[in-house]
């Protein structure tokens, strides 16, 4: 939960890249000081665009936040509670700042509390992210942490987070209905609607059905060897299969990461899937046996 809502705070605010960067905040901050005596429309311009990306940061996260389905645990509850105060006071002292630099205050006292509010607020989304860091198994949807590895509130299982959850892009495709079962299992869990039993109950049907492509396209590989196309559909599924297996061994590591790169695997294995059954029905090829769905 805590990297659902961090988000790319740290990406969007935090960081110090060669040189003032004025879309980063500690970078905004270099360049207030270099041009605090003669400040320029630019620099009045990088103080309005950051006062409204925080601004919208803000509003999108407490958003996040009110349409959480349960409580959340009460020390992620504060540790939030905190990034969007420090958040609003921020959203302040860069407009404080603005105004200062146009003449309507003290701009090295506005730049102090610039400073200190902006360190309260790196501070706190470093909190933030590493405890989506962490090794510790939380419950997706209150953020608990415990022994148990059911959540007693939420009765969903608690998974260990991953700290890098933008890092996989899934790309859009058209998916039958036992792709769309895995899909909303999988999501459900994410968002601690639902347990991993969900998920698995969810995958036996495409796992069925995957293991019968394989051994149709096994069978028309055997049958037309000279045909080029089989093997790389084969392939495409027996990935997909290998996504199945690391989305079940989710229930032993009970690693975020695993999930989204097997949903990922399974989610490949959709458009191939797709492609793999018409080519072998044309081929008039049956395997000896197969799996029913």
């Amino acid at each position: 939960m805590a990297s659902g809502y961090l988000d790319n705070l740290i990406s969007t605010f935090g960081g110090t890249p060669e040189g003032p960067d004025p879309n980063r905040l500690e970078g905004l901050l270099d360049l207030v000081r270099e041009r605090l005596e003669k400040p320029d429309p630019e620099l009045l311009g990088h103080l309005h665009r950051m006062r409204d990306r925080v601004q919208a940061s803000e509003q999108e996260r407490r958003g996040h936040l009110d349409n959480r389905p349960g409580v959340l645990d009460g020390p992620l509850f504060a540790l939030i509670e905190s990034n969007l105060a420090a958040c609003a006071s921020l959203e302040q002292s860069l407009a404080t700042m603005h105004d200062a630099l146009e003449g309507q205050g003290d701009a090295v006292a506005a730049l102090e509390e610039l400073e200190g509010c902006s360190s309260r607020f790196l501070q706190s989304c470093d909190e933030l992210a590493h405890l989506a860091a962490s090794s510790t198994p939380i419950c997706p949807g209150c953020g608990s942490s415990g022994p148990e590895p059911t959540c007693p509130n939420c009765q969903v299982d608690r998974l260990i987070p991953d700290p890098e959850p933008n890092e996989i892009e899934f790309e859009q495709v058209q998916v039958n209905d036992e792709f769309m079962a895995v899909y909303q299992a999988y999501t459900r869990v994410l968002a601690g609607e639902a347990g991993l039993a969900e998920l698995m109950q969810a995958l036996q049907p495409l796992e069925f059905t995957l293991l019968e492509a394989q051994a149709l396209l096994e069978h028309s590989l055997d049958q037309h060897p000279e045909d080029p196309s089989f093997l790389p559909m084969l392939r495409v599924v027996e990935r997909a299969l290998e996504g199945v297996n690391r989305m079940h061994a989710v229930e032993e590591n009970r690693s975020t990461r695993e999930l989204h790169h097997g949903w990922a695997q399974v989610l490949a294995g959709a458009s191939g899937l797709r492609q793999a059954l018409p080519a072998v029905a044309e081929s008039g090829s049956e395997p000896d046996t197969a799996v029913d769905e």
